[in-house]
């Protein structure tokens, strides 16, 4: 029949509808292409279907079905196929957002071009670029020169090349911390780290924290990093636990630290983590069985380490873990480290779960607020801007005054935050 819906089988069947059809492509300038696709099938079908054709890449596609936006996994709706009325699907294309790397394929994160845009727009993004960019020396300069701390993502090389240290320690002096054994013995590096941040004197090597030139400098920049000097007396290395131990006599002062949150699973967890990875092990039969898991995992979050990758993509999976131990959030798959929900829920136990969170999240004010309510030291993992926030600050350095080193440097010796931080947390 003439101008009909639904294309019809000849013969017998002919009430049933084809279970394919044509389905014409629409691009802005007008008719693109024309596939066949099967009823049943989704956006994403259909995606694949048009780049066999045209070539043009999957992620740069978005489908249109009249004035709806068509998700991925949606079907498509049955006035597509009706051919006879010019209906079709209009394919709009777009470059996809990679400015942050983390969702970026690893053609991206290994394109060194790509790599460099984003880096010199946020030093941070360096994390999710390539491990080979990572050793790139001009990539890594341009991420520690927009953000100094990005030199923890860098290669060990270059961690201990002079000059990337350099420019890393001149954006944020305490990018210290991430350089090697050598350089930070290096009066020239640690002099130009305490000139732009005092507390940056906490990671210099004993001796120059014995050296009264670097000392004054650093005293100078901020006055509370006489907190972090050691008496020249004290001349062995053996003696820093020690020393790091000792309450000054300041009244206010805290103690010297070199660091309070971890970088990985801290010290007195190791036994319990073994264990529970042993008990989901032997659970789950090689952790297939879901119930078993999450079990397993309420006993210990952190043998989500050893959980099979869909577990650790399973949301209701990852909160468990996240619930037991914040930490287990560097487990987990990358898009669960950009919902939110799973983010708070790990920074509300463990506050330094923040340095696990995606850069968007850890540009999240309220992300950062529980964090650092949880654990001062969580501030060091927020972004710049939060850094220069005074309630977040001040919220830090109420759970443990040396949070403070962490903040923009303008905020460091400012007198009602020293007034209103906590000097005998170590949190």
């Amino acid at each position: 029949m003439e101008g009909t819906d639904v294309a019809m089988e000849e013969g017998p069947q002919a009430a049933q509808p084809k279970l394919s059809a044509d389905v014409r492509i629409y691009g802005l300038a007008g008719l693109l292409c024309t596939v066949t696709l099967d009823r049943s099938s989704t956006a994403s079908t259909a995606k694949h279907s048009i780049g066999g054709i045209t070539g043009i890449p999957f992620d740069e596609m978005t489908l249109v079905a009249g004035e709806r936006l068509l998700r991925d996994d949606e079907p498509l709706p049955a006035e597509v196929f009706c051919i006879a009325r010019g209906r079709g699907l209009t394919l709009v294309r777009q470059q996809p957002d990679y400015s942050d790397l983390l969702d970026a394929p690893s053609a991206v994160r290994s394109d060194k071009s790509k790599v460099l845009a984003a880096v010199e727009r946020n030093g941070m993004t360096l994390r999710y670029a390539d491990a080979g960019l990572r050793a790139d020396r001009e990539v890594v300069l341009a991420a520690v020169k927009q953000e100094g701390v990005a030199l923890q993502y860098a290669s060990s090389s270059l961690c201990a090349d002079k000059e990337v240290v350099l420019a890393a320690v001149r954006q944020a002096g305490w990018a210290l911390r991430f350089a090697s054994p050598q350089l930070r013995d290096d009066k020239e590096v640690v002099l130009e780290a305490v000139r732009q941040a005092g507390w940056a004197l906490c990671d210099a090597s004993p001796e120059l924290r014995r050296d009264a030139g670097v000392v004054s400098t650093a005293v100078q920049r901020t006055s509370l990093a006489s907190c972090f000097a050691l008496d020249p007396m004290h001349c062995s290395s053996e003696e820093l636990d020690a020393e790091q131990e000792t309450v000054l006599d300041r009244g206010l002062g805290p103690r010297p630290v070199r660091r309070c949150v971890p970088k990985s699973v801290p010290v007195e967890q190791r036994t319990e983590v073994a264990e529970g990875e042993d008990w989901l092990l032997a659970l789950a039969g090689g952790g297939k069985d879901r119930v078993k898991v999450l079990a397993a995992l309420r006993r210990c979050g952190l043998a989500l380490s050893r959980a099979p990758a869909e577990f650790r993509a399973d949301r209701e999976v990852v909160l468990v873990a996240v619930a037991r131990h914040g930490e287990a959030l560097q487990f987990a798959a990358p898009e669960l480290k950009s919902d939110r929900g799973v983010v708070l829920a790990a920074v509300r136990q463990a506050g330094w779960a923040l340095q696990h969170a995606a850069l968007s999240l850890q540009a999240d004010r309220e992300i950062v607020l529980a964090a650092v309510q949880e654990s001062g030291w969580a501030l060091e993992f927020a972004a710049p801007t939060l850094r220069a926030d005074r309630e977040v600050v001040r919220t830090a350095a109420r759970r443990d005054g040396l949070a403070l080193r962490f903040a923009v440097r303008e905020l460091h010796d400012d007198p009602e935050l020293v007034a209103a931080a906590d000097w005998q947390q170590r949190r």
